[in-house]
């Protein structure tokens, strides 16, 4: 199954919307920027296809978007990853 990754250009906006969703009881972890994404100060906020919803309302919220980069779809298929964009 999918996951949903969050990328900004920032590390420091990228810490702070993990932060903003551990304290919404959403369950994220900080990985490695796929290279598929070609952009991004090389971590991401990972989350589950079923938190979509609720995270993109708190995004909605989310005061600092001034690097963000866009969501995507990450899955690993064998020793490939397949990345596609979701939305602008």
């Amino acid at each position: 199954m999918a996951d949903i990754i969050y990328v900004f250009r920032s590390r420091n906006e990228t810490m702070a919307f993990a932060d903003v969703l551990k304290r919404s009881g959403i369950r994220n972890t900080v990985v490695n920027t796929p290279r598929e994404c070609m952009s991004g100060c090389g971590i991401s906020v990972k989350i589950t296809m079923q938190d979509m919803g609720r995270v993109n309302g708190i995004f909605g919220a989310f005061p600092y978007k001034s690097t963000f980069q866009g969501r995507f779809s990450f899955e690993k298929i064998g020793i490939k990853t397949k990345v596609v964009k979701i939305g602008n």
